[in-house]
């Protein structure tokens, strides 16, 4: 008969998690209240829907797994990253994948949209770590052919991919993750060196691959430049972010998010958070 083993939770790690939660839904409420009031006639059409397409099926997708043995877990790490891979190849085919925000990175499976890229760094950090904690208890973590060398091919598909739809964003976050990982289980800073120098060379093939990445970086060095075109975001990022002060203007006091910021319940939260939280509340 196989013997269970019991586990305590890291409260830590899931008190930091509850509370970063709630401080996310909290925002999302700031952000998005008069978008759902304008659109849908209810200022939590956004935040409700988040709670129950969001929250709940992560917190129960997170129970079931607390309840599987490490062991479990591991055999499934191959299986996450082939179908992680698959999904990202599978933004490339016209019939299920569609671009945004100039990059061919969701999937459309009947109303359903996704990011494939969310599922990858999962399925990345499960098999990473699955592969380090093997490598660190076989003594072989600091070694070239051992070590340095698997982690590449894991890791070559995922930035091949990510490459190519474009979505430098998500590939730089994924490659960061990565690297964080291998260095804290202790590989060889001349490996950690390594990558890095792989990942500027990457990152400088994107900047004269893809003309969209181009522009989107020069617009981020000079916001001056076409304040109302391509710059019109950054610039109104920095008004949020300079109008919030030391302390903030408070919790859904900001002005920022009403016409002004694009997606303020998107990609420019962090703008709301910050003119409402103040440099304090951004640290």
């Amino acid at each position: 008969m196989e013997k269970s083993f019991s586990h305590q939770p890291d409260y830590l790690l899931l008190w930091s998690f509850i509370v970063l939660v709630f401080l996310g839904f909290l925002m999302l409420f700031s952000s998005s209240s008069w978008i759902s009031l304008e659109k849908t006639g209810s200022p939590i059409y956004y935040l409700s829907h988040q709670i129950l397409y969001g929250l709940l099926p992560g917190c129960l997708l997170a129970y079931i797994f607390s309840k599987f043995s490490l062991r479990f877990l591991r055999g499934l790490a191959v299986l996450f990253f082939i179908i992680s891979l698959i999904f990202l190849i599978l933004v490339f085919i016209p019939r299920f994948g569609f671009q945004a925000g100039g990059a061919a990175s969701w999937l459309e499976v009947g109303s359903f949209t996704f990011q494939p890229s969310e599922f990858a760094k999962l399925a990345l950090i499960v098999y990473l770590a699955a592969l380090l904690e093997k490598k660190v208890k076989e003594g072989e973590i600091k070694n070239f052919k051992e070590s340095f060398e698997p982690f590449l091919i894991i890791l070559v598909p995922f930035v091949i991919l990510l490459f190519f739809q474009p979505d430098m964003g998500t590939l730089g976050i994924i490659c960061l993750i990565a690297l964080l990982m291998f260095f804290a289980a202790g590989a060889n800073l001349l490996h950690i060196f390594l990558l890095i120098l792989m990942g500027v060379f990457c990152l400088g093939i994107g900047f004269l691959t893809f003309p969209h990445q181009k522009e989107r970086i020069m617009t981020f060095m000079h916001p001056e430049e076409d304040s109302l075109g391509m710059s019109y975001q950054v610039n109104q990022s920095l008004i949020a972010l300079g109008s919030g002060g030391i302390f903030g203007r408070g919790f859904g006091n900001g002005i920022q998010k009403y016409n002004y910021l694009p997606q303020p319940m998107g990609d420019t939260i962090f703008a709301v958070w910050a003119e409402e939280t103040g440099f304090i509340g951004s640290l």
